[in-house]
C-alpha cells in the first residue's frame, strides 16, 4: 500500500471512528429517552393510582348525583389503563419478577373493574331517577346514611320508602367501601412493586451508560492502534532511513536499507541500496583503476602505453564513449592521447556536422587554445567542469542535433594539477543519447584525476631522465616527486600548531609525511618510511598518498584505515618496496586521538599536566607485505598542552664523528625543555640541537619529525 494510501486509510478509520461515536452516542441517547419515558410514565401512573384512590375514600361524602359519581369513577379508573398496558408491553420490564408483577397488578386492576366497579355502578344504575338519587344528591352516601338513623330522623319523615331509600344507602355505601377495599389491595400492590420497576429502569440507565462508554473506548482504542500501526511503520521506516543517510553522510557506505514494503519507502530501500552498490563500485573502480596502472607501471614504463591504460580503464568504469588527455605546452593544450570518438568539444569554423572522421581527426591536428569555451573557465578557476546536457547549453550549438559528427550528450573535465602547477586537463564525453553523468560519476572522475596527474607528472619526470640517460636526473626527477607529496606548508588548525622537517640523506629521501583535513573537524597524519630509492620508491610513495586520502574518512578508524591501504598496495608492489609507517587521525571537537601503527616507531604524546613522555604504540606488519594483514589501533584522548611527537629512526640514530648516536631520550629531553612554546620553535630547538650534536658529521639515513601541540588553555 502506497503511503498516500496509507494516510487516507488512516483518516478513514477517524472519519468511521467519529461517525460509529455518533451513532453509539445516538443509540444510547435513544435508550436513555426510552428510560426516561418509561420513568414518567411510571410517575403519571403512581399519579394516577394515588389520585384515583383519594377519589374514592372521599366518594361517599360526594354530592354528587349517581350520574355523575359513576362518570367520575370510570374516568379517573380508566385514565391509567393505558399506562398498565405500557407495563405489561414494554421490554424494558422483561425480567420474571417484574413480569410477574405487571400481571399481577394488570389483574388486580380486571378484578377490580369486572367486579366492584360493575357491582357500584349497576346499584348507580339501579337508582337513577328514584328519592335515593335526589337524597345522594342532596346530602351525599355517607351523609344521607348519618341523618336517617338519627332519632327522630332528620331526613325521610314524609317519604313512605323510607326503608327502601336507606336500603338503598347502605347497599351503594358498601359497594364504595368494598371498591375501596379492593382499591387499596390494588394500590398497596403497586407500591410494593414500583420500587422494582424504578430500580430497574436506574440499572438500565447505568447500564446502556456503561455500554456505550465501553463501546466508545473500544472504538478510539481500535481505531487508535490501527491507525498507529500504520503510523509506526511510516515512522519506523523513516527512522531506518534517517539512519541509513547519516552513517553515510559520516562515510559509513557499510549500511543498507532493508525495508520489505510495497510503498514508497520500498522503492527508497532499493533505490538506496541501488545507490551504495554503485557507489561501491565507483570506489572499487577506483582501486582496480590505481592498481591496474600501478602493474602496467611495473611492466612498462612506456607512456603512451600507460595513457592509454589511463584511458581504457577510465572508459570501462565511468561507461564514456570517448576520453582524452590534453598537455599544456606553450600556452595551448595538445592532444597526447584518446580513445573513441572525439570530436571538439567547444564551438569551431569549420562545419564538421557532417564529416564524422575529420571531426575525429581536429584536435589531434589543431591545439586548443587557453581561451576557448569551457577551457579557460577550468583551467583559471582549477575546478572540474560537469555539463550533464551539453545539448541544452548555450556554449554548446554545435550538439544540437543527435545525428550531427560534433554530437556531445554530455561532457567531465578536470584540470590535471600537480604541485601546484597545471599539466593539462582530462575529458570524458558521452556521444550518444544516453543518459547524462552522474554527481558520482563526477566525484569518482574528479578523484582518479589526482592519481593520474600524479601518475602523468611522474611518468614525464622519469621520462626524462631515460631521454638524458643520468642518473643524477633520476635523483631529482624522484626528489621533485617526493617534494610533491609532503605539504608545502602546514595547514593551519585552530586549537594547535603543527611543525614537519625532512632531511634527504642523498638527494632522494625514503621518508615520507603527511599532514592533511578530511573535514572541518577532523585532521590526519602519518610519517612513513618506505624501503629502497629512487623513482620505485617514490612512486610507491605516490600510491600510499593517493590511496591514504582516498581512504581516510571521519567515519573510518585508523586501524580499518591502514587496512584498506594495505589491500590496495599488497599484490601491486615488489615485497622490497614495503613501506613502515604511523598514522593516526584527531576529532578536533572531542579532542580524541585514533593512532594506528605499520611496524614504525611508536608516537611518543608528552602530557603538559604530568611532565611525563607517554610511547603509543600498536602491532602490525609493514604495509605491502601480506594482503591479509590486520591492524590494531589505540584512542587517546587530548588535553591542552599536550605534544605529538612522530619520527623516522634517521633522527635518533644520527650520528657524531665519534660514532655516538643521538638518541630517543635526547630527543625526547629537548622537547620537555621547551613545551612551553609553540610547535615551531620546539621543532626548531630539537633540529638545532640535532646538527649541534652531530656536528656536521656525514648524515646516514634519511631524518623525518613531525610534531603537533595542542593549545594551551588561556
Amino acid at each position: 500500500m502506497r503511503i498516500r494510501n496509507k494516510l487516507i486509510t488512516v483518516q478513514l478509520i477517524m472519519t468511521i471512528t467519529l461517525f460509529l461515536s455518533i451513532l453509539i452516542f445516538s443509540l444510547h441517547m435513544n435508550k436513555y429517552v426510552s428510560i426516561n419515558d418509561a420513568e414518567i410514565t411510571l410517575g403519571h401512573l403512581d399519579s394516577d393510582i394515588y389520585r384515583f384512590s383519594f377519589f374514592t375514600n372521599t366518594a361517599a361524602n360526594k354530592r354528587l348525583s349517581p350520574t355523575d359519581l359513576e362518570n367520575e369513577l370510570i374516568e379517573n379508573f380508566n385514565i391509567h389503563k393505558d399506562k398498565l398496558d405500557f407495563l405489561q408491553r414494554s421490554t424494558l420490564f422483561n425480567t420474571q419478577s417484574l413480569k410477574e408483577s405487571s400481571k399481577n397488578i394488570r389483574l388486580s386492576y380486571i378484578l377490580i373493574s369486572s367486579k366492584s366497579m360493575q357491582d357500584l355502578k349497576r346499584l348507580l344504575d339501579s337508582i337513577k331517577g328514584s328519592n335515593t338519587e335526589k337524597i345522594i344528591t342532596e346530602y351525599g352516601v355517607k351523609e344521607a346514611l348519618r341523618l336517617s338513623q338519627l332519632s327522630p330522623p332528620k331526613i325521610l319523615k314524609d317519604q313512605t320508602d323510607r326503608d327502601e331509600i336507606i336500603d338503598n344507602l347502605n347497599k351503594v355505601y358498601k359497594a364504595e367501601l368494598e371498591l375501596i377495599d379492593q382499591y387499596t389491595l390494588y394500590q398497596n400492590q403497586w407500591n410494593e412493586s414500583k420500587n422494582n420497576f424504578y430500580i430497574r429502569l436506574d440499572a438500565l440507565k447505568k447500564r446502556s451508560l456503561g455500554i456505550t462508554i465501553f463501546l466508545l473506548i473500544i472504538v478510539i482504542l481500535l481505531s487508535f492502534y490501527i491507525g498507529y500501526s500504520i503510523t509506526n511503520v511510516i515512522t519506523v521506516n523513516l527512522n531506518q532511513v534517517n539512519d541509513s543517510l547519516f552513517k553515510m553522510t559520516n562515510g559509513d557506505f557499510t549500511s543498507s536499507l532493508h525495508i520489505a514494503a510495497g510503498d514508497e519507502f520500498g522503492d527508497l530501500s532499493r533505490n538506496f541500496n541501488n545507490f551504495i552498490e554503485q557507489l561501491w563500485k565507483k570506489l572499487d573502480s577506483m582501486n582496480v583503476i590505481m592498481n591496474d596502472i600501478g602493474h602496467a607501471m611495473n611492466e612498462d614504463l612506456d607512456f603512451s602505453k600507460i595513457q592509454g591504460n589511463i584511458l581504457s580503464n577510465v572508459t570501462n568504469h565511468i561507461h564514456t564513449d570517448a576520453s582524452a588527455i590534453f598537455s599544456l605546452k606553450n600556452g595551448e593544450l595538445l592532444l597526447t592521447a584518446s580513445k573513441g570518438h572525439f570530436p571538439p568539444f567547444y564551438p569551431i569554423e569549420e562545419d564538421l556536422s557532417n564529416d564524422r572522421p575529420k571531426a575525429a581527426r581536429y584536435l589531434s591536428e589543431n591545439n586548443i587554445p587557453l581561451d576557448s569555451i569551457i577551457v579557460n573557465e577550468c583551467i583559471e578557476k582549477r575546478e572540474p567542469i560537469l555539463i550533464r546536457e551539453c545539448f541544452k547549453h548555450p556554449d554548446f550549438p554545435q550538439c544540437r542535433n543527435p545525428k550531427s559528427a560534433l554530437y556531445i550528450s554530455s561532457l567531465m573535465m578536470v584540470p590535471l594539477i600537480n604541485s601546484g602547477n597545471i599539466i593539462g586537463i582530462f575529458v570524458v564525453l558521452r556521444t550518444t543519447s544516453k543518459k547524462s553523468f552522474s554527481d558520482l560519476d563526477f566525484s569518482n572522475f574528479s578523484s582518479f584525476s589526482d592519481y593520474a596527474a600524479l601518475t602523468i607528472d611522474t611518468l614525464e619526470k622519469y621520462n626524462e631522465l631515460i631521454e638524458k640517460f643520468e642518473m643524477q636526473k633520476e635523483i631529482g626527477v624522484a626528489a621533485d616527486i617526493q617534494q610533491s607529496l609532503v605539504p608545502t606548508k602546514m595547514p593551519k588548525i585552530q586549537g594547535l600548531t603543527s611543525s614537519a622537517y625532512t632531511l634527504a640523506a642523498k638527494g632522494v629521501s625514503g621518508d615520507y609525511y603527511d599532514f592533511f583535513r578530511m573535514n572541518k573537524y577532523t585532521i590526519g597524519a602519518t610519517v612513513c618510511d618506505v624501503a629502497g630509492k629512487g623513482v620505485p620508491a617514490s612512486l610507491v610513495m605516490v600510491m600510499i598518498r593517493t590511496i591514504l586520502r582516498l581512504v581516510s574518512s571521519p567515519a573510518r578508524g585508523a586501524a580499518e584505515t591502514l587496512t584498506m591501504l594495505n589491500r590496495s598496495i599488497s599484490g601491486k608492489i615488489d615485497v622490497d618496496r614495503y613501506a613502515t609507517m604511523a598514522f593516526f587521525k584527531i576529532d578536533l571537537q572531542n579532542m580524541k586521538l585514533n593512532y594506528s601503527n605499520a611496524a614504525h616507531h611508536p608516537i611518543q604524546i608528552f602530557r603538559q599536566s604530568t611532565q611525563k613522555f607517554y610511547a603509543i604504540d600498536s602491532p602490525g606488519l609493514p604495509i605491502g607485505i601480506d594482503r591479509d594483514a590486520t591492524f590494531m589501533e589505540k584512542r587517546i584522548s587530548l588535553y591542552p598542552g599536550d605534544i605529538i611527537f612522530m619520527y623516522t629512526d634517521g633522527f635518533p640514530e644520527a650520528r657524531n664523528h665519534d660514532g655516538d648516536e643521538y638518541s630517543t631520550n635526547r630527543m625526547l629531553r629537548e622537547i620537555r625543555l621547551h613545551c612551553n612554546q609553540n610547535a615551531n620553535k620546539i621543532l626548531d630547538s630539537v633540529v638545532e640541537d640535532m646538527q649541534k650534536f652531530t656536528a656536521r658529521a656525514s648524515q646516514h639515513d634519511d631524518q623525518t619529525i613531525l610534531i603537533i601541540k595542542i593549545d594551551e588553555e588561556k
